[in-house]
């Protein structure tokens, strides 16, 4: 569409022809759609974490679970798909395994922020939705293992 905004003052703003064709009147002229030639995006854009942080310090995304000392407080995902069909629209939902009950719904954000979590093992997990909502289900992960003050050392290890 040329305008989102559409003229309708004492006229219909859209008309469908015989032939099919949609026909809407804007303030920039008219705008013509053919439906039988839209097509849905069905790829589903590829997603990775591009960093995860424990109160500011990075943490290598190694592919293994890092251990973490106690200790943190704050953690910090910052995570991205690519679509070139349409980047703005691309959605967005994770969870972390081992705390949340259901997926976070964070539409077009993409970083997730958690704070005090007790010692134990998790998994960040997230997804991406293309334009027509084909979500990624594999999406991206990274996991990691808070260690119990007892256990405490300093810093990450693999």
């Amino acid at each position: 569409m040329p305008t989102e905004e559409v003229v309708d003052i004492g006229h219909p703003a859209a008309w469908r022809t015989t032939e099919g064709l949609l026909w809407f009147a804007t303030r920039r002229g008219v705008a013509v759609i053919d439906p039988n030639r839209l097509t849905e995006n069905l790829i589903p854009p590829p997603i990775v974490v591009e960093r995860f942080s424990a109160d500011a310090i990075d943490i290598p995304l190694t592919g293994n679970e890092q251990n973490i000392a106690s200790g943190h407080t704050s953690f910090t995902f910052e995570y991205a798909a690519l679509s070139y069909v349409a980047p703005a629209k691309v959605r967005y939902r994770y969870i972390l395994d081992g705390f949340d009950k259901r997926w976070t719904e964070a539409g077009s954000r993409r970083v997730a922020y958690y704070t005090n979590l007790p010692p134990r093992h998790y998994r960040f997990r997230v997804q991406a939705a293309n334009n027509d909502g084909v979500w990624n289900e594999i999406g991206a992960q990274t996991a990691f293992y808070i260690r119990p003050p007892s256990t405490a050392g300093s810093g990450f290890s693999s």
